[in-house]
């Protein structure tokens, strides 16, 4: 689609055109009205002339056959043409004769003449002038008037170029001044659309409908920027309360737990054991909800974490040690047979693969769960893959919500935070996550990293 700058300088040019096309006729009337006036009055002069050249031709020739030639030369400056016609034998002229119709010996356009010449014919009629024993036919010459009919066209190019010009020249200038507030409008609202929030408000001083558009955005723009300003200021507020509650949390809680333990243990009866065990169970829960909330909000937090030069190959292969003997015994890790450096937090990164197989683990109780690391052009890709029952279609459109817990969950013990602390996890790295359900059955978690420029200096 033709841009908005483009169609109004093609309308100022086609305004222009216009204009030429407009003052080229006009000229062209007025050339042509003079040309005919000027050439009315010379033949008149001549038709007076020609009974007195003609006595005095005839005082020196005894007939008529080389008078046009001696017409012809008296009225070259005048730019006429002169035919004679005599009359006939047996003729007896009352008047002027007859006006030949069509072109008569010569006199007119021919066929295929230029225009200016074909309109001279309509407009200058031929005109007789009687003298005894004929009439001379006298009309204007065409070739005559060319060099003022040239001098037309010169002025007409010359007028279309410096018209042409000036109308392009002015709407280069009022496409600038007049589009630039919806030019940088749009430009500010594309950064919007691309996830751009960075307030630039747009200065104009148009005072036009484009203008009004501008000091629209703009108040657009301060109310998107209050609005963020006091959302962020809500979440630093909320990731405060959580960090700051979690850890008031943590020491009362341990102390509970501790109390429990021993209460199990002391327990009077196998009723009042199992009542201490699940008080203990949940006091676990709470525990592991706390850390969770307190990990999610660390890595919510917009200072990012110092980044470096990490090894993949050694966070795969740490992993299982961060897991008990039993589950250790069930982690498969499979690393890439060359060093896999990207640029990242290491404790972020590996925060976020152990949850995903600590989930895995959970889900899929038994089966090995499967760690994997290959290359793919510029990035690292990890999977973490398990033979459970994998998720539904809400499951995987939903699993990244926080505190969401699966179809699969109800006997789960879980804090619903894991994926989304994974997923965050991976974008603090500048990666990407994706969940789908494995072809075989089971689910598949893959990242993507990408692969830091790190040679000489990783070896050192």
């Amino acid at each position: 689609m033709t841009s908005l700058r483009v169609r109004l300088i093609a309308w100022y040019v086609s305004a222009g055109a216009f204009i030429v096309l407009i003052i080229a006729v006009l000229a062209a009337m007025a050339t042509v009205e003079g040309a005919s006036y000027e050439a009315r009055q010379a033949m008149a002069t001549a038709a007076r002339q020609v009974p007195r050249l003609i006595a005095q031709y005839r005082s020196t020739h005894k007939d008529l056959g080389g008078a046009d030639a001696f017409l012809q030369q008296r009225f070259n400056s005048l730019g006429l043409i002169v035919r004679i016609m005599p009359l006939r034998k047996g003729d007896v002229q009352f008047g002027p004769l007859p006006m030949p119709r069509g072109r008569f010996l010569g006199i007119g356009p021919a066929p295929g003449s230029p225009p200016f010449e074909r309109l001279l014919a309509m407009e200058i009629k031929p005109i007789t002038a009687g003298f005894p024993g004929g009439q001379a036919l006298l009309f204007v010459d065409p070739h005559s008037m060319r060099g003022l009919f040239g001098r037309l066209a010169v002025f007409v190019v010359l007028l279309a170029l410096v018209v042409l010009t000036a109308a392009w020249r002015i709407a280069v200038v009022v496409a600038e001044h007049t589009l630039e507030p919806l030019l940088r409008t749009t430009a500010a609202l594309n950064r919007f659309g691309s996830g751009d929030f960075t307030p630039a408000p747009v200065s104009t001083e148009d005072r036009t409908e484009l203008g009004e558009l501008a000091h629209a955005y703009n108040r657009a723009v301060e109310q998107i920027t209050r609005a963020f300003s006091e959302r962020s200021k809500a979440e630093a507020e909320m990731r405060q309360f959580v960090a700051d509650a979690g850890h008031q949390l943590r020491t009362p809680l341990t102390v509970i737990m501790g109390y429990l333990s021993g209460m199990v243990q002391r327990a009077n009866s196998v009723q009042q054991a199992q009542t201490y065990a699940t008080m203990l169970a949940q006091a676990r829960r709470m525990k592991y909800l706390i850390d969770d909330l307190i990990t999610l909000a660390r890595l919510e937090h917009p200072n990012a974490s110092a980044v470096e030069i990490v090894d993949m190959n050694d966070v795969c292969e740490r992993l299982p040690l961060s897991f008990d003997d039993a589950a250790r015994a069930r982690i498969r890790v499979r690393s890439a047979h060359e060093p896999a450096y990207v640029y990242a937090n290491e404790s972020d990164i590996t925060g976020g693969l152990c949850a995903l197989v600590d989930n895995a683990l959970k889900y899929a109780p038994s089966g090995p769960v499967e760690i994997a690391l290959a290359a793919d052009n510029s990035h690292w890709v990890v999977s973490v893959g398990d033979h459970g029952p994998g998720m539904t279609g809400e499951d995987l459109r939903s699993a990244y919500d926080r505190f969401y817990r699966g179809s699969a969950s109800e006997s789960v013990e879980g804090t619903g935070l894991g994926l989304a602390i994974a997923r965050k996890s991976v974008e603090r790295a500048r990666g990407t996550m994706l969940i789908c359900n494995r072809s075989g059955g089971g689910l598949l978690c893959t990242i993507r990293l990408a692969a830091a420029a790190f040679a000489a200096s990783a070896t050192v």
